[in-house]
């Protein structure tokens, strides 16, 4: 089932705002304590791993500085290798590409709703 592009960039962009408003408060000491939360922004991140897998490659040539393939990894490694996962990495993701990302998704949104 072909879904529209902007549905996945809806979803890319409230998941972040989720992420964003869940660890507005917490250091990574918190994040990692707080079980409830981590559980929370890992279901977010593999949401958005999934919504940038399905998303059309021509979008992603827009905002090339986002780490798109990074992304798709990374939900990747929720799926199937979460034994693995470091929360010092998953909070450095948190911290530094998550804004970036919600931006990218707003703007590329932005220009589906503009004139053409």
């Amino acid at each position: 089932m072909s879904r529209d592009p902007g549905l996945y960039l809806q979803d890319i962009a409230e998941s972040s705002g989720k992420i964003r408003m869940l660890v507005a408060d917490l250091d990574l000491e918190t994040f990692t304590e707080e079980w409830r939360v981590r559980d929370a922004v890992l279901h977010n991140l593999k949401v958005i791993g999934d919504a940038v897998r399905r998303l059309p490659q021509s979008f992603k040539a827009r905002q090339p500085q986002i780490p798109w393939p990074r992304l798709v990894g990374f939900r990747d490694v929720l799926a199937h290798a979460y034994f693995t996962l470091d929360d010092t990495i998953v909070w450095d993701m948190v911290q530094h590409e998550i804004e970036p990302l919600q931006q990218a998704a707003t703007q590329l949104l932005a220009e589906l709703d503009g004139p053409v």
